[in-house]
């Protein structure tokens, strides 16, 4: 199943599209993202006043996304180098 999604994404993605987007425009249904926001605003309002969990949700997001942003550097910076 993951190699069938594996092997769509890379046939049908654009030039500048990760995963997490492709998947969210081209592969979920209407309803299907409808049912996610719903799933995420429950979890917001079941911690949202909690603010120590807040405040360590909110470090690992950050945490998550320097991560991701240095992974994406990185690979872009491998397929310059690759070009030349």
């Amino acid at each position: 199943m993951f190699k069938k999604i594996k092997n769509e994404f890379r046939e049908t993605k654009q030039t500048n599209e990760d995963f997490l987007q492709w998947l969210l425009i081209s592969k979920l249904s209407t309803k299907e993202k409808w049912l996610l926001a719903l799933f995420l605003w429950i979890l917001w309002i079941k911690y949202a006043f909690n603010i120590a969990f807040m405040f360590n949700f909110f470090k690992v997001i950050l945490l998550i996304s320097l991560i991701y942003g240095l992974l994406s550097m990185i690979s872009r910076l491998l397929e310059i180098i690759r070009k030349k």
